[in-house]
Parts: structure tokens; sequence; C-alpha cells
């Protein structure tokens, strides 16, 4: 597996308390954004995110974030293809339909949104 998984098309918003935490970066695990193992059949490596307090974060679910585990926006810039193919052919047991099927709806959706042929709301 050399690509993650896109775990959502959105940002995982959590408030958490001080601490140390795992960001897993394949997006194979369970408990998104969380690492569980998941990812110990892959090059992948979790990431450490330390907090001296408690605070609230919003950490990258499409896993191409230049800042990670912290969301930088490029969720918004992930081409149609290469959410299909990544949610399609990559099928870990972790990862449920119905998962899948709400990170279709969620991109499909903002695609919509930017559409030059659907009429302002």
């Amino acid at each position: 597996m050399n690509e993650p998984i896109i775990a959502d098309t959105k940002p995982i918003i959590l408030e958490l308390d001080a601490g140390d935490y795992w960001w897993r970066s394949c997006g194979m695990s369970k408990k998104q954004p969380f690492c569980n193992g998941a990812h110990k059949k892959t090059d992948f490596k979790p990431t450490k995110l330390t907090l001296d307090k408690k605070q609230k974060v919003a950490l990258c679910a499409c896993k191409y974030s230049k800042n990670a585990p912290f969301c930088d926006g490029t969720h918004k810039h992930l081409t149609t293809e290469k959410v299909l193919m990544t949610t399609a052919t990559s099928q870990p047991q972790s990862i449920t339909n119905q998962g899948k099927t709400n990170r279709l709806k969620s991109f499909l959706a903002r695609l919509l949104r930017k559409s030059p042929f659907m009429p302002n709301r």
C-alpha cells in the first residue's frame, strides 16, 4: 500500500485533553483519526501529537495534509479520481461500507456546491 486511504474529505474536529495521541497516516484505523495498529503491514508510521492543555483541534482525515496531523485544507483540492480510487480500491477490514458511503456523499455534496451548473441557494 503506497497511498493512504482517504478516511474522509473533511477534517475531524475534536476537543482533546492534554496528553499524547497517535494520529494515523494510513487511514486504515477503525478509530479515526487515531492509530489502532492497522498499519503494521504497511510502510506508514503514526505521528505523535502532544497537547500541553485541553484544546479544540482539526485533524486531517484525507491523509494528504502537509501539516499532519492537522488539517491544512488539502482535502479541498483532491481530485474526484483520487478520492474514488483510494476509497474503491483500498478496502481494509477496518473501513465499513457505511463509512465509504458517507465519505462519497460528503465529497459529492461538496463537488456539487462548487459546480457552475448548480443554481445558488
